[in-house]
């Protein structure tokens, strides 16, 4: 939307400690018709490390990085074609980056078939589930996000399970319900 950048860099000239400015979205359909708006920040109004462990709020349209802090991380890892926006997020965060909610819808996102998550979720998904396992074999995760793997891991093979839903491919979606 016209002012997303002017805005988030307001938040981080307001807050230099910041790494990261998240915001809300609007889901529109191929068309360009509105079918919801996204405001996370009214269920998780904190971004807290937990948060971003557990809920995973990345949408990388609706987001900005701190280039000191991508750099800090190595930047996008490109083993997680499907998943890298989350990975590099759990990094910074275990790195202890900071970062706040812009309350404002600041982006379209577009829902079509012709997607990348849709042309073959069934890779996309087992790729987002290699992110997470290389993920947590790190050694540098602080107690306090290790003792919510178990939660995470869960919600996150619950969440692949609905996303193999949406797409129709239910014996793949009943694996992963199992797994969780």
């Amino acid at each position: 939307m016209p002012h997303k950048l002017e805005q988030q860099v307001k938040m981080f000239d307001v807050h230099p400690d910041l790494a990261i400015v998240n915001s809300g979205f609007r889901m529109i359909s191929e068309e360009g018709e509105e079918i919801q708006d996204i405001e996370r920040w009214h269920n998780i109004p904190d971004l807290t490390p937990e948060i971003w462990l557990l809920h995973k709020p990345v949408l990388p349209s609706a987001m900005m990085f701190k280039k000191s802090w991508l750099l800090k991380v190595g930047g996008f890892d490109p083993r997680f074609s499907a998943s890298e926006d989350v990975d590099v997020v759990l990094r910074m965060i275990i790195l202890g980056c900071k970062s706040t909610w812009l309350k404002e819808i600041t982006v379209y996102y577009r829902q079509h078939e012709t997607s990348a998550s849709w042309r073959n979720p069934t890779k996309q998904m087992a790729n987002a589930e290699l992110m997470q396992e290389c993920f947590f074999s790190r050694e540098d995760i602080p107690q306090n996000l290790r003792r919510l793997e178990r939660q995470s891991r869960y919600d996150f093979l619950v969440w692949i399970a609905g996303v193999l839903y949406q797409a129709g491919c239910m014996a793949e979606m009943i694996d992963y319900l199992k797994n969780s």
